[in-house]
């Protein structure tokens, strides 16, 4: 059978509509699976199945903490101050936490995006401890005893117009304290701290102190000392030195 010119072009018209309807189709479904899979995430609520219940007595030198959460990454949380992370992989987290750093505090559970934005968080809680335990504990402490640590400037807060700040604190005398940084614009969710990037050691006044030029952005600055730490966020508003250390 022989077509005319005309049934040929309608025929090819025919075919690349019926090829465009199905990548339409194709495409929809994609989106909907990739739809569907994100709200799975939201669904899942951020749960613990270790340690079982708030009532569990810890009785080892660490403990495990697991369970189901939305988002990319949980965070453990006391005294507002990250003791744990874990990242979220099939709907589940998981990690191990010193005994040391939870006892006597309320501890609490966060679960974050890739963007660090929070989706969900757990109630306060606050376990019992072995006295064996503790008694371990505090003998350890005596031993190596941990030493406190504040930064007194800038303020958390504060808007600088300079590239070139001086940050000050305080501390017990010949102790070093280590000093992370964090560009909060630019890096990480898991990234919680930021980096290293030196080690003041405090005078024998109980004074610390260092210089460092920025870029303009939004950043945060921790100060440690064992397991003591002080925090600060601080905005270079205008700068015009670039990102170096003096």
């Amino acid at each position: 059978m022989v077509r005319s010119e005309d049934e040929i072009k309608r025929y090819e018209i025919f075919k690349g509509s019926v090829f465009v309807c199905l990548l339409v189709c194709t495409g929809f479904a994609l989106s909907q699976n990739v739809k569907a899979g994100y709200q799975r995430q939201l669904d899942v609520g951020l749960s613990m199945a270790e340690p079982p219940s708030a009532d569990y007595v810890v009785t080892s030198d660490t403990v495990k903490f697991k369970g189901d959460a939305p988002g990319t990454m949980v965070h453990l949380v006391t005294d507002q101050k990250v003791i744990g992370s874990s990242k979220v992989v099939n709907l589940g987290w998981e990690m191990m936490v010193k005994a040391r750093d939870i006892a006597g505090h309320e501890i609490s559970l966060a679960a974050y995006d890739a963007k660090g934005k929070m989706l969900a968080s757990g109630p306060p809680m606050r376990f019992t401890f072995d006295q064996a335990l503790l008694d371990k504990i505090q003998n350890e402490i005596d031993k190596n005893p941990e030493f406190p640590v504040a930064i007194t400037k800038p303020t958390s807060g504060e808007e600088l117009y300079d590239a070139q700040v001086a940050f000050f604190g305080t501390g017990v005398a010949d102790t070093e304290v280590k000093i992370y940084l964090k560009n909060i614009t630019t890096a990480k969710p898991e990234n919680v701290q930021g980096e290293r990037i030196l080690t003041p050691v405090v005078d024998a006044n109980g004074d610390w102190q260092f210089v460092r030029r920025f870029d303009p952005g939004k950043y945060r600055l921790t100060a440690k000392t064992g397991t003591h730490s002080s925090t600060i966020d601080f905005t270079i508003v205008k700068s015009a030195g670039g990102f170096t250390e003096n």
